[in-house]
């Protein structure tokens, strides 16, 4: 008995539909970045102790398999409709009940504070590099511009419930102070 997987040895793997590609192809880095984006929430959510923040990341691993789904799929209609339709109002929503709990201080936040926070802003880094990878991919295809919005959203809400998390663990958000170099009359020897 050969093990699970073998037939991608080769280098190759499905997509959906049964056309086969190298696994270094855009559409299945993609979905590996999708992956690891479910992951990281995945350990945001064991630390988790507000039941609404638990539920929404929960669903939101749900919205991203759906669209991983729609990235490797020749025929999305269905996937891309239900992105556009249900899954970026739902987000918008929850995106904005959450700033309105949590306050935006101004300046750059670094990543920290409480456990939680720390999660969230790693999931928010991931999933911000799957918005660009998505970006590059739409570039050279004819890929769903919905997906951009709904990663675009997701980065947002990852970023304000990380905010709300220090918030709820009273702790207040560590932000870097950039100082401007001065601007010099002669050039530099």
């Amino acid at each position: 008995m050969k093990p699970n997987g073998s037939k991608g040895d080769g280098g190759l793997t499905d997509l959906i539909g049964g056309r086969r590609v190298y696994k270094d192809d855009p559409r299945i880095c993609i979905c590996g970045d999708l992956d690891e984006l479910s992951s990281v929430i995945g350990l945001a959510i064991v630390v988790c102790d507000d039941d609404d923040l638990r539920s929404n990341l929960q669903l939101i691993q749900k919205d991203l398999l759906k669209v991983g789904s729609q990235i490797v799929t020749a025929e999305a209609d269905k996937q891309a409709t239900e992105i556009e339709n249900a899954l970026i109002p739902r987000l918008e929503q929850q995106l904005d009940s959450i700033r309105q709990s949590a306050s935006l201080p101004t300046g750059f936040i670094l990543p920290g504070g409480c456990e939680l926070n720390a999660r969230l802003h790693h999931a928010r880094a991931v999933c911000r590099r799957a918005e660009r990878s998505v970006v590059s991919l739409n570039r050279n295809t004819d890929s769903n511009k919905a997906i951009i919005t709904y990663l675009n959203r997701l980065g947002g809400f990852l970023y304000y419930a990380a905010l709300l998390a220090n918030h709820h663990a009273g702790i207040k958000e560590n932000i870097a102070v950039f100082v401007e170099a001065k601007k010099q009359s002669k050039p530099a020897v």
